[in-house]
């Protein structure tokens, strides 16, 4: 995001939280994606928000602002998980996340509308705004050149969640960049270079400190690589190293 799109979204978050305290009720972004997510965490107070992406792996999420405290009621968040497909399964292509979200944007609509797409065998769930439910499930009727049905559904299917796989490694230390590199099996140059980028998140916050250690349960994002959860030290070999434990996910 340029500096001109990040100062008008900056404006725009401390306006809905202003907003949602003078009015005293709830007020909603649309779908984020984390270095976004990360502006509010840097320009608003923490306590007057919260992020939902539809699921605990979501990685676009909404930002609610309003303290349900001071509200005296909570507003579920404004998100449909859409389920696309095939009307025909047995002459369905194998198809992507690209796939799907290319035929969702197709429609017309504003990638903010749109969270999170997952997708499993021949079928596919995908977050939206509620507002934009009607039209996807109404309109999307082909994913290239398959035909398919969408409708709404209540939640993410179990099936649908991504699979993390445990995994331990051999580590000199437990930095993050460190782990970074073990983990996606990537150059230290390049890990370095990523956080240059700000492509590197710990718990949903852009991480600028390639020496910062996580804790136990902290979740580190790597864009276009996927994620970890660090699960920590198990024990150290006789030469010193480290054994960590790490739950990983692909990215999709």
């Amino acid at each position: 995001m340029g500096a001109d799109n990040s100062g008008k979204l900056k404006k725009r978050l401390l306006e809905l939280q202003s907003q949602s305290i003078r009015d005293n009720c709830y007020y909603f972004t649309d779908f984020l994606p984390m270095a976004d997510q990360n502006i509010a965490y840097e320009s608003c107070d923490s306590r007057s928000f919260t992020v939902w992406g539809g699921c605990d792996s979501a990685e676009r999420q909404m930002i609610r602002f309003g303290d349900a405290r001071e509200i005296g009621y909570e507003v579920d968040f404004p998100i449909v998980c859409i389920e696309i497909a095939p009307v025909n399964p047995s002459f369905s292509e194998a198809l992507g996340h690209r796939d799907y979200l290319g035929a969702l944007m197709n429609l017309g609509i504003e990638r903010d509308v749109i969270g999170d797409v997952f997708f499993n065998g021949k079928k596919a769930c995908v977050f939206a705004c509620e507002r934009m439910a009607d039209y996807i499930t109404e309109n999307l009727f082909r994913v290239r050149r398959t035909s398919v049905n969408a409708k709404r559904i209540e939640e993410l299917p179990e099936d649908m969640e991504p699979k993390l796989e445990e995994i331990n490694i051999i580590t000199a230390s437990a930095r993050i960049d460190i782990l970074a590199a073990k983990v996606f099996n990537l150059s230290r140059s390049k890990v370095k270079a990523a956080f240059g980028r700000q492509e590197i998140f710990l718990n949903g916050r852009t991480c600028t400190n390639p020496s910062a250690e996580p804790k136990e349960g902290d979740i580190v994002s790597f864009r276009h690589h996927g994620r970890f959860v660090y699960c920590g030290v198990e024990g150290s070999t006789k030469k010193g190293n480290l054994a960590v434990r790490i739950k990983r996910s692909r990215a999709r």
